[in-house]
């Protein structure tokens, strides 16, 4: 009897020790998990001595905390970012309205003083300039319909050869006006793709617009078939461009022109980017030898 007894009282010791123990780990416990929520602490949670349940137990915790951490991270990212775009789209819509209305007042005193000439003047740079705020608003909408995949893609065999070949018929004056030294090499007569005619046509106008704005002195068009593709290369004589630089060519806003002048917006190569993908081609932006190279490659039809 005396010896259950003496059981007993050991079991109850050892019970009770376990119990402060336990105790101790829960309040530690708590400590911690309230200095992550209140203070935002990024260490992990750890026992002062082993214990496999509670290990199993704190192993989930910190998996927790590790992801509820990185999603803060990842939204205050995505808000600065938001908040950044928000910024530059303001002032890109600004920047032509403040011009419109500066000649407006000119153009109010220049009619009050009998001069029609600068009147007719004046109206033709509001017209340019409103044109330029137009092209800026469709722009912004076909961005958030292509990463909304809003926009439907009539997918069929078009002869590259052809398109690009307009293109830059479209474009002949401007190249000539800005004398660029124009090269076209095409491999065979006819390069069908499976692509949406609009959709590539758009692409090779606002890759041609850009060498307009940031290119110089030469412009070359190489297209080529290899394997199941169609490469169409276009190369422009450029200023050296950062490879950190050339990593962000194709992301909205993105511009290097830093003081945002009006000249780009950053949408053209966004929206390039968003065409070739969604029709499932490929993109990339190469600067080697004084030449920045765009080279897009599509499913040959």
């Amino acid at each position: 009897m005396v010896f259950i007894c003496i059981l007993l009282m050991i079991f109850a010791a050892v019970m009770t020790a376990m119990y402060v123990i336990q105790k101790r780990h829960l309040k530690k416990l708590n400590e911690d998990l309230e200095e992550v929520l209140t203070k935002g602490s990024c260490h992990r949670i750890l026992l002062s001595a082993p214990d496999k349940e509670m290990e199993r137990l704190l192993v989930m915790l910190n998996r927790y905390i590790e992801a509820c951490q990185n999603e803060k991270a990842a939204y205050e990212t995505r808000d600065k970012e938001f908040k950044h775009q928000i910024s530059n789209i303001s002032h890109d819509l600004r920047t032509p309205l403040t011009s419109i209305l500066g000649y407006v007042q000119l153009i109010e005193r220049e009619y009050a003083a009998g001069n029609e000439d600068n009147v007719k003047e004046y109206l033709g740079i509001i017209e340019r300039k409103a044109e330029m705020l137009k092209n800026l608003i469709s722009q912004f909408y076909d961005l958030s319909r292509l990463e909304g995949s809003e926009y439907e893609f009539q997918m069929e065999a078009v002869d590259l050869n052809v398109l690009i070949s307009q293109t830059m018929a479209d474009y002949y004056d401007e190249f000539e006006k800005n004398h660029f030294r124009v090269d076209i090499a095409i491999e065979n007569s006819t390069m069908p793709a499976l692509c949406d005619a609009k959709a590539m046509s758009r692409v090779y106008a606002n890759l041609i617009q850009n060498v307009l704005k940031h290119g110089h002195d030469f412009v070359s068009i190489h297209m080529y078939k290899k394997d199941q593709s169609i490469i169409t290369e276009i190369a422009n004589g450029s200023e050296p461009i950062d490879p950190g630089e050339l990593a962000h060519l194709f992301d909205r806003f993105y511009t290097m022109d830093k003081m945002r002048t009006g000249q780009n917006t950053g949408l053209g190569l966004a929206i390039v980017k968003q065409f070739v993908e969604q029709m499932h081609g490929k993109i990339e932006a190469v600067y080697e030898h004084g030449l920045l190279k765009m080279r897009i490659e599509m499913k040959a039809a």
